[in-house]
């Protein structure tokens, strides 16, 4: 071994093996010597086998990948490989065929679905070290996707579609589509290419059209079916309103209320049946619609297009119930519930006994909100006598709010940004330019509904009688006089990102026709000081509790950059 300079205090060696060394240094000073020895061992550290995590791989005779090329050695020494097969499934020809391997990397085919066990050894040069790996193979299981359910209109031709169904790695895939059920009187008995991934058909009658399909990719079979409903362009929505007289909670149940509403619909010459919006602890209001779509108010008015909109807490229906089945607009009246806004029982309050009694409370909601229609958070006693929410549950017809019922005017949204109290009224015109310059399709002038002092929200806008609508073209108000003085046809709580804002916006005065104070505006929209009024996104009444206009003020200061306010189009 070389010893580098064997005459100075300090040596370095670089061992060739492992085991002992005995060095002996001889330290002098011209006149005596002193010996010491010294052992240095050099250890070999075990290497340590990887053979990697246990896997399914998919088919016989598909080739599966062993990969040992984790393995490590602290030492940096040079590794060999060995794989060997321990156990296979009954009958396996690999338990004698697959010999030994010797690379980190390795492939073996399997002939039988089940386990293979395989063991890789590493090698250092001196000790060896072993890991063992599971390989389940199975038969390739396809899936099958018949795609969502459609809507359509009658005698348009439809297309379906399975292409997101897969093979899952087997290399083949066929298709059989099959037809479950029509509408009675159909005359729909196949479809086109029933072999192929998108078949066609034509439904020629109103109603649900029913299909099955099978994928078969050589190993398994998968089903999933489909649902197409055909509506007619002239088919009726269901109905919605509020009940032209209030009740106590001692309803008969679920079914006596049903049948309450079912009465009032029949005296107003009203087509179909109903069911109250009513929840108990058994059975939650979201549940009670059945496979419905499609309800306008008694006026005309769209009111939600899916269940699931009617009890999104978000936004809520389209516009507030408000409308009895006479077509009377009853304006903010309580409302039974026992609901959360999301459809669901509400434990704070109660049922009223499952709706038979007049003992307990129950929670209920506002008629002129489309937030809090069906909880206003609180409760009161069932021997209170509040209406009822009635909607109608015979049709299946989508609003298609942009071919239906959008129509142009003047647009106003809710402003994405929010207030800066002190940046002026010049700044709150300002922000809304700014949200519809961002916003494709909001190209115009836009400024905010806002009053200051000496001057009203509406007088700040050109006079005109062109409508008022929102960003998906629902209508708000007939004009500006209308939207000064009216209650609001649908809510204005649509922001230029898509999104709905449910909760208070700074108007600046008492109405949208009143002159605004600097009591009102945060002394003009000048300072984070002092108060100003606000209203609520999701009200449409004009003077009301969750008024869209004025429900009271503010602090200026807690609710600085926090609130948004109205913008409305100058044209």
């Amino acid at each position: 071994m070389d010893l580098g300079d064997p005459g100075t205090s300090k040596i370095q060696i670089t061992p060739q093996n492992h085991g002992d060394y005995v060095f002996k240094v001889d330290v002098s000073d011209g006149e005596k010597h002193a010996q010491q020895s010294l052992t240095v061992s050099i250890y070999n550290t075990a290497p340590v086998a990887i053979a990697g995590d246990d896997f399914t791989s998919i088919g016989r005779d598909n080739a599966a990948t062993l990969n040992g090329g984790d393995s490590t050695d602290t030492d940096s020494d040079t590794l060999t490989y060995q794989w060997i097969i321990l156990s296979t499934p009954d009958q396996s020809e690999l338990l004698t065929g697959f010999g030994t391997k010797a690379t980190a990397e390795t492939t073996f085919t399997p002939d039988k679905l089940g386990a293979y066990v395989f063991k890789l050894t590493v090698h250092d040069g001196t000790i060896d070290h072993s890991d063992e790996i599971e390989v389940q193979v199975r038969e390739p299981v396809p899936l099958a996707d018949a795609g969502p359910d459609q809507v359509v209109e009658e005698d348009k031709p439809v297309t379906l579609d399975g292409e997101s169904s897969s093979d899952q790695g087997a290399g083949q895939l066929l298709f059989t589509w099959v037809i479950d059920s029509v509408p009675d009187k159909s005359a729909v008995t196949s479809l086109s290419d029933p072999d192929t991934a998108k078949p066609g058909f034509t439904p020629d009658l109103i109603g649900e059209y029913h299909f099955s399909l099978s994928v078969d990719n050589g190993y398994h079979v998968a089903e999933d079916s489909v649902v197409v409903y055909a509506t007619n362009p002239g088919a009726e929505f269901n109905l919605a309103f509020v009940s032209p007289a209030a009740v106590t909670g001692d309803l008969g149940g679920l079914d006596g209320a049903d049948g309450k509403c079912n009465s009032w619909a029949g005296d107003a010459g009203l087509p179909g049946s109903y069911v109250a919006m009513l929840s108990t602890e058994a059975v939650e209001v979201h549940n009670r619609l059945g496979n419905t779509r499609g309800w306008i108010r008694v006026d005309g008015r769209p009111f939600a297009d899916t269940p699931e909109d009617l009890f999104n807490l978000n936004h809520g229906p389209l516009t507030a119930p408000r409308i009895d089945p006479y077509g009377n607009n009853l304006g903010q009246q309580s409302v039974w519930s026992a609901s959360y806004n999301n459809g669901t029982y509400n434990s704070y309050g109660g049922d009223c006994v499952g709706w038979t009694a007049t003992t307990g409370d129950a929670r209920y909601g506002f008629s002129d909100t489309s937030h809090q229609w069906l909880d206003r958070e609180t409760n009161e006693p069932c021997s209170t006598a509040f209406h009822l929410y009635c909607l109608q549950t015979d049709h299946y017809k989508p609003l298609q709010i942009e071919k239906n019922f959008a129509e142009s005017g003047r647009r106003i949204f809710v402003s994405n940004s929010r207030l800066n109290v002190g940046s002026g009224i010049a700044g709150a015109d300002a922000l809304c330019q700014a949200d519809a310059d961002a916003t494709s399709g909001l190209e115009g002038n836009f400024r905010a509904l806002l009053a200051d002092i000496g001057t009203s929200a509406i007088d700040r806008f050109t006079k005109s009688n062109t409508l008022i609508v929102r960003l998906d073209g629902l209508r708000v108000a007939d004009d500006l006089k209308a939207l000064a003085t009216q209650d609001l046809v649908h809510p204005v709580t649509l922001m230029p990102d898509g999104n709905n804002w449910d909760f208070r916006v700074f108007t600046g005065g008492a109405s949208p026709a009143t002159v605004g104070t600097a009591e009102g505006t945060c002394s003009g929209w000048s300072q984070a000081s002092g108060r100003a009024f606000f209203g609520f996104s999701h009200g449409t009444s004009v003077s009301s509790d969750r008024s869209w206009f004025n429900n009271g003020t503010d602090n200026c200061n807690s609710r600085n950059d926090e609130l948004p306010v109205y913008c409305l189009e100058d044209r």
